[in-house]
């Protein structure tokens, strides 16, 4: 797993969006069991993951998913922390 070369907005805006959307969370009402929340998560990050390398990899190879080709720790947070509490 690489780490990125340069600590640039691209990071400081994974932060600041995870610290956001986990906040956010955290002051909703619990509408649903613990169980079927991380059934929830799970999915969305699985969905996510899936799409993204759909059409990220050859011969597709539209787009980087964050500074470059090869994959890094922030690429892996993306998924984590982003994607997968959004649903």
């Amino acid at each position: 797993m690489n780490f990125p070369h340069r600590f640039d907005a691209n990071e400081w805006f994974i932060i600041i969006a995870s610290v956001f959307i986990y906040t956010l969370i955290f002051f909703l009402p619990k509408r649903f069991p613990i169980s079927l929340s991380i059934f929830f998560w799970l999915f969305n990050l699985y969905i996510a993951n899936f799409a993204d390398f759909m059409i990220a990899t050859k011969p597709l190879d539209l787009y980087d998913i964050n500074d470059g080709p090869e994959y890094e720790f922030f690429d892996l947070l993306i998924y984590v922390l982003l994607y997968a509490p959004r649903g």
